[in-house]
Parts: C-alpha cells; sequence; structure tokens
C-alpha cells in the first residue's frame, strides 16, 4: 500500500531521473556545451580540390565533385582520384613511412615552390602513377595525393600538387 508522501517521492525522483537523462542525451550530441570539446568546421572541398586543380590535370567530370570523407577531402573519376588532408602524426615519423615507396625523395624542392616548406614527395617522374606530398603548414602535417591512371606532363601535376598544398585547411 502506497502513501501519499511516498507517491510524491517517487514522483519527483522519476521526474529527477528522467530530466537528468534527457540532459545526458542532448549534452552527448553538442559537443559546444562541454568546455573540453574541439568544434571541427565542415571542410569546404570544392575549395580544396577546385576546378582549377581538375583543369591543371585535365581532368573533367561535372558529374564527380569532391567529397569529405572523415576530416579529408576526396575526388574520384575515370582518369584517377586526389586526396587532400592532414595528418596527427610528426612530419619525420610520415616521411619515413613514405621513404619506402619508389619515387621517394626527402625533399620538397620537386615542387619547384619555395614557399612549400620542409618535408618530403614521392613522385613519377614518367607522369603516370602515385604523386604524393607531406610538408608541414602552421605546425600541421599536410598531405596530398594524386594518382593518375593516364599519363600526364609533370610540370601539369606538379602546379596541381602545389594547388592543393596551399588549399588544404589546417586548424584555426
Amino acid at each position: 500500500m502506497r502513501t501519499p508522501l511516498v507517491a510524491a517521492v517517487s514522483g519527483v525522483v522519476g521526474v529527477v531521473v528522467g530530466a537528468v537523462a534527457a540532459l545526458t542525451v542532448a549534452n552527448a550530441d553538442d559537443p559546444v556545451d562541454r568546455a573540453d570539446a574541439t568544434v571541427e568546421l565542415p571542410v569546404a572541398c570544392t575549395e580544396v580540390i577546385s576546378d582549377d586543380v581538375l583543369a591543371t590535370l585535365g581532368w573533367s567530370d561535372p558529374s564527380t565533385r569532391p567529397e569529405e570523407r572523415l576530416a579529408r577531402c576526396e575526388w574520384f573519376g575515370e582518369p584517377g582520384n586526389i586526396t587532400a588532408g592532414t595528418q596527427v602524426a610528426p612530419l619525420s615519423e610520415r616521411c619515413d613511412d613514405a621513404s619506402a615507396r619508389d619515387g621517394y625523395q626527402a625533399s620538397t624542392s620537386w615542387l619547384g615552390d619555395p614557399a612549400v616548406g620542409e618535408g618530403c614527395v614521392v613522385v613519377n617522374e614518367k607522369g603516370i602513377g602515385l604523386f604524393e606530398v607531406l610538408t608541414e603548414v602552421d605546425g600541421e602535417v599536410v598531405q596530398v595525393r594524386v594518382a593518375l591512371l593516364d599519363e600526364r606532363p609533370v610540370e601539369d601535376i606538379r602546379a596541381a600538387l602545389r594547388l592543393l598544398v596551399e588549399s588544404t585547411p589546417t586548424s584555426p
């Protein structure tokens, strides 16, 4: 037999538990309310892998647009693919990993742009295959990759890689 006092206490406890549960669920989806959270802004991939980059490579496919996947920009098309983003590992570690690939160079001088800082590249002087740049921008490691299925002039690839490095966003 429930007394009015027991019923009232049970009702208050139920309301408090429900309110706490609702606040917990609401805050789990909203990192802005948490003091220790970092809010990640969506990447504008059409600005990173721009029409200029695609035109420089001689690629045009209006049906294929760059997309953000796991905080990286990616473009996939018939002639090849492009990825651009930042890495959390130190530059030296990322370049050590890249050093096992054919075409590795322990400098970014191949790009011919003094504005691109220290880092490394993976290139194929035949103008086909994987091209990769790892460099540091604003304290973060920027990684851009272009994989070509058809041969392109190396100067075009160089220019596209420079554009990608310049446009890849780092944390604010």
